[in-house]
């Protein structure tokens, strides 16, 4: 949006509304994110909408927007590693690879069942290693469409 849309927004919604949707729309806009791992690997991806990144050791974690700071429910962790998983026995294809991928199901704890997807894509030199986890206790599927949307845009690239 123009500088000259923003004041006119501004000027017929008022200060504190025009914030809020100027606010909104740069929230919710994809972005992407990037982090050099120890070896020489630049992981970079596009954020899927409603998510924020920020890097964590060699790892870039993906949360929804406002959950930072809070007791995590859902969680999206995109770490480059150099070697493959055996256990990961279950293929989806994503664009132009085959990702390599389980799912486990917890039912310990308070917060209901928790479950965890972990795969793997290949890229140069290593894999990317996905590993997103989701808690309800209302019973339903979890949704891991913004994680294979993550991993769908990861890319490994040679930093040096």
């Amino acid at each position: 949006m123009s500088v000259s849309r923003q004041r006119r927004a501004a000027s017929l919604l008022g200060p504190v509304a025009a914030g809020t949707i100027l606010a909104l729309l740069m929230a919710t806009a994809s972005q992407g994110a990037a982090i050099t791992a120890p070896g020489g690997c630049r992981l970079a991806l596009d954020i899927p909408k409603g998510l924020s990144a920020r890097p964590h050791g060699e790892s870039i974690v993906l949360h929804p927007i406002g959950q930072e700071g809070r007791r995590n429910v859902f969680a999206i962790r995109l770490t480059p590693g150099r070697g493959g998983d055996a256990d990961l026995t279950a293929h989806r294809p994503l664009g132009a690879t085959i990702a390599r991928y389980r799912t486990t199901r917890e039912t310990v704890g308070s917060g209901g069942e928790e479950t965890t997807l972990i795969a793997e894509t290949p890229h140069a030199g290593g894999v990317v290693r996905l590993e997103a986890s989701v808690q309800r206790d209302d019973g339903a599927e979890p949704d891991f469409e913004p994680a294979w949307s993550a991993l769908a845009t990861a890319r490994c690239t040679d930093a040096r």
